[in-house]
């Protein structure tokens, strides 16, 4: 894009958003420079004053969207048995379900007719227990008559191998004998971690076994990896037939490298770290394996014949080293990290998979894939056409996840107690609030006033959205109180919401023509955010739930005439990309954003500034993390992009960490446009680590030249390879002015 045509838009784009002047704004004259030119959103407004917070609450938004798995609670069991180091559960034959644990023991449990369990087999023996090692998984033969137990464990004896072998089963007595065990495979491992586990028959009644890869962490060199040797078995995933009784067993015609002279015949897919649990599909139509990362992301995976996961060049949808072609691996179906933001508890490892067959909960659920976290006790849902979501949450963490022989889910939570998920209360999809005038959040809707649990705030460097404005509340629930931790990200107790309205002024300079477009919801529950927006009719009276995402033809006009662009109504996935790439956390909402002054307006129309987190903390809102407050002036601070009177630089690194940052950071992708990090290490000045599609420039920053920096001229790109890829739909004339001054004067280290 040359210069000239970076101009004209630019001259648009403030034709656009001149119109976009706050409602309820206190204008002093700051918001415009001398061209009546403005970057949108002006910082100068003025908020509601803070009152004491009510003891009791008025604005809740309770329900489950109609486009969204339903949502179900733990219920435990009041009383019953309590199983060790649980690491497998199943559907038995007939009825309940069998729980394997680590120790070497599997116990057949039927809930509904007696609380006492009755023990299959005890390999307690033969096994090396525990420490994510142990007997790992069962697997009874397929057919109406199973007559054999397949089982996977750590050998007691040395060397340090891995065991898959064969029993009788007596199907009428419900057991199986280990006095005929014979061995089906052993796998010599070369130390103690990621040995793998996965064991379950596929729709062609073969047998399918998860072998990890031994390693703690991804090799320099990534061919150095078992994971990436066709002659290597572990890393992967083996087929094998065991149709046939007797120890070995054969290669099944149909797998992938059964005649590639370079490459192991049990092979059916490679490029696994630790596939430590896998089931089929109840159907019998697809297998699924969880693969446990090495730190950084855990992954539940569609097994495909013949396919490389990618593991250790990539782990989950991250490169393990730097930037990476992602392209020749087979993705997962879902991923989550080890260390998210805004985690309500630790996660440490995926538990699962549970194909859902049964009758007991909306039918929304047939054919979805839930898994979980052992830690957290996040329980996720994976269904075709919604990807995947949160849908419960167990406090004591999840050790082993499975289906009862009805199809129920049912779990073993962290204390070792029998538990299985139910509907929630307000989990049948479809029973949100349909309007935003059901809701209690407004004591006059038309005009947008808040109730008395709505808190406004605003922020320091507000993310670009085509000039529109925007009002922002949060709802913390009586007696809470939001955790500020060190590292400035802010964690809100179960229940609270943050509210964004969205606003409109169709004509410059004409306050009447001001209406609401669109009013956000994100809930927290279940340990994680949910995102729910409202449209606004065309009389600005009320909102109407979306469901899915919409667009919108917006106007403003002004002395130069009317200006059209379209406004995206984001869909609940959408959201929760945009805020943190999947992890769903507030953006707004941190010390450094928040860490600012505030004009307060008092009933009789009178003005006081406050420093804001001063203003909350008054009233009881925060709790800082390690109890003490800290003075504020020690706390960090972005600097507001619109206001002159700042360093150049500080306002050139805000605009970015407001608008880049959310996924331009080391989790997600570089170059690192995190303010709190010097320049040197943001690789700005470096060359792009691909070719540069749809845009010209090879390097992300060429000092004293943005006509030729990557970076500004994505900003100046709408379409194909724009910055930000998503949410607008209008250039920021105040990014193209502030980055390109900043570029111009730039001194690369």
């Amino acid at each position: 894009m040359d210069r000239a045509l970076a101009v004209r838009l630019f001259a648009l784009a403030s034709l656009v958003c001149a119109a976009c002047s706050p409602a309820g704004a206190v204008d002093d004259g700051g918001g415009d420079d001398e061209t009546g030119e403005t970057g949108g959103e002006t910082t100068d407004e003025s908020l509601p004053a803070l009152g004491p917070r009510p003891s009791t609450r008025s604005c809740v938004l309770e329900g489950t969207a109609a486009d969204a798995l339903p949502r179900l609670i733990a219920e435990p069991l009041d009383r019953g048995p309590s199983f060790d180091e649980a690491a497998q559960l199943l559907a038995a034959p007939g009825s309940g379900m069998w729980v394997v644990e680590a120790r070497g023991r599997v116990w057949s449990v039927a809930p509904d007719e007696s609380l006492e369990p009755s023990l299959v087999v005890d390999l307690s023996a033969r096994v090396d227990c525990c420490d994510s090692r142990g007997l790992l998984a069962v697997a009874l033969a397929p057919g109406p008559d199973p007559g054999e137990l397949f089982v996977h464990y750590h050998d007691a004896a040395w060397p340090e191998r891995t065991i898959v072998a064969r029993m009788s089963y007596d199907a009428e007595a419900g057991t199986a004998d280990p006095q005929t065990e014979q061995t089906v495979l052993t796998v010599v491992h070369e130390g103690t971690a990621a040995s793998g586990g996965g064991l379950v028959f596929d729709a062609g009644g073969m047998l399918l076994v998860g072998v990890g890869d031994d390693a703690t962490e991804a090799p320099q060199l990534h061919a150095d990896s078992p994971a990436r040797d066709p002659l290597d078995l572990r890393g992967s995933v083996l087929r094998l037939d065991v149709s046939e009784p007797g120890p070995g067993y054969a290669i099944p015609a149909d797998n992938p490298f059964a005649t590639d002279p370079d490459a192991r015949p049990e092979l059916l897919a490679i490029g696994f770290h630790d596939p430590r649990a896998c089931a089929t599909d109840p159907e019998g139509a697809r297998s699924w394996c969880v693969d446990l990362g090495a730190g950084l992301r855990e992954e539940l995976d569609l097994l495909l014949s013949g396919a490389d996961y990618g593991w250790p060049v990539v782990e989950g949808r991250r490169c393990t080293q730097g930037p990476c072609d992602m392209a020749p691996f087979a993705a997962p179906e879902a991923d989550y990290g080890l260390q998210e933001p805004d985690a309500a508890g630790d996660h440490c490892g995926i538990v699962g998979p549970l194909g859902y067959r049964g009758a007991a909960l909306p039918e929304e659920l047939a054919g979805a894939q839930l898994f979980a976290d052992r830690c957290s006790g996040r329980v996720w849902g994976v269904a075709p056409e919604l990807g995947f979501e949160v849908v419960a949450a167990a406090s004591e963490g999840v050790a082993a996840l499975g289906p009862d022989a009805a199809g129920e889910p049912w779990f073993v939570d962290g204390e070792g107690r029998l538990a299985r998920l139910v509907l929630a209360p307000d989990g049948l999809p479809g029973t949100l609030p349909s309007a935003l005038s059901q809701l209690e959040c407004f004591d006059e809707l038309e005009a947008l006033d808040p109730g008395p649990d709505l808190i406004p705030f605003t922020v320091a460097s507000a993310l670009w959205s085509d000039g529109l404005h925007k009002l922002r509340h949060m709802v913390v629930p009586p007696g809470e109180r939001v955790l500020v931790q060190d590292d400035g990200r802010w964690t809100f107790p179960e229940g609270s919401l943050l509210i964004k309205t969205f606003i409109l002024e169709a004509v410059t300079g004409d306050a009447d023509s001001r209406r609401p477009i669109e009013t956000r919801f994100m809930v927290r529950r279940n340990g994680v955010w949910e995102f729910h927006s409202y449209r606004w009719n065309e009389e600005g009276s009320d909102a109407e739930l979306l469901v899915g995402g919409a667009q919108a033809q917006l106007s403003v006009e002004d002395q130069a005439g009317v200006h059209e662009f379209e406004w995206g109504f984001p869909d609940r996935v959408g959201c929760r990309i945009c805020h943190g790439f999947g992890g769903g956390r507030p953006l707004g909402p941190t010390t450094a954003q928040l860490n600012r002054p505030v004009i307060y307006r008092e009933a009789d129309d009178t003005h006081t500034q406050l420093d804001q987190l001063a203003a909350f903390a008054a009233i009881d809102l925060l709790e800082f993390e390690g109890g003490a407050t800290p003075a504020l002036e020690t706390l960090p601070a972005l600097a507001d992009p619109r206001d002159d009177a700042l360093p150049l630089d500080d306002r050139a690194r805000a605009y970015l960490d407001s608008n880049c940052a959310p996924c331009h950071q080391p989790s997600w992708m570089v170059p690192d446009l995190r303010a709190s990090i010097s320049l040197a290490d943001t690789g700005v000045c470096e060359p792009l680590a691909f070719a540069s599609l749809w845009v010209d420039g090879d390097i992300r920053v060429v000092p004293g030249e943005p006509e030729q920096s990557n970076l500004w001229l994505r900003m100046a790109t709408r379409g194909m390879g724009q910055m930000p890829p998503l949410g607008t739909a209008v250039v920021d004339p105040l990014a193209i002015e502030l980055i390109g001054a900043w570029i111009e004067e730039l001194d690369c280290p």
